[in-house]
């Protein structure tokens, strides 16, 4: 997946597909945050990406910034999160927009009881989004299935894609949940 926000290594080629989505400038965009506190379906640790900020990942998670930052450090954001601190010296240890190094692992606070169906896909072009959008998922949910996949580096070197993860039609069990730290 290309973000244009990301900068490149020195040396790094990218494929671009030739078209993505619809060319509104907007239907490709993750706008920013969402408002869920926990991520229904899980999985629930985030592999860091270059360029990756708190404020991202919670984008790509449909998220807000402070389940993000309280998600891993024992406290749950509805009860006990405040601003993005968790009472007793716990909290996140970035701020909203600081950038995460690559190759971190973020926990992710997941809503239980929810599922997912997980599935093998061949992803050859395209984006994430549109991914998400017809599966019923998130950007954040295919890359936390498949960290280490890279559509470009496959396309430059030959070869067949593997398949990545997909979860489809992530959902609450029930109406009455609690968020798993």
């Amino acid at each position: 997946m290309v973000d244009v926000s990301v900068v490149p290594y020195v040396g790094q080629t990218f494929i671009i597909p030739g078209e993505v989505c619809h060319p509104d400038w907007t239907s490709c965009v993750i706008d920013g945050p969402g408002p869920n506190d926990c991520l229904a379906g899980g999985p629930r640790l985030y592999y860091t990406l270059n360029g990756d900020t708190l404020w991202k990942i919670a984008g790509r998670l449909n998220m807000t910034v402070d389940s993000i930052k309280c998600g891993g450090d024992g406290c749950s954001s509805k009860t006990n999160c405040t601003n993005g601190i968790c009472p007793g010296g716990g909290g996140s240890q970035y701020s909203t927009n600081e950038t995460i190094p690559a190759g971190q692992f973020i926990k992710i606070p997941m809503c239980y009881p929810s599922a997912c169906d997980i599935e093998p896909y061949t992803f050859s072009q395209g984006v994430y989004k549109d991914l998400a959008d017809k599966y019923g998922s998130t950007v954040g949910q295919i890359q936390m299935l498949s960290p280490t996949y890279n559509y470009s580096y496959i396309a430059n070197e030959g070869g067949t894609a593997p398949p990545i993860g997909i979860a489809k039609n992530c959902r609450l069990l029930s109406s009455n949940y609690t968020i798993l730290d």
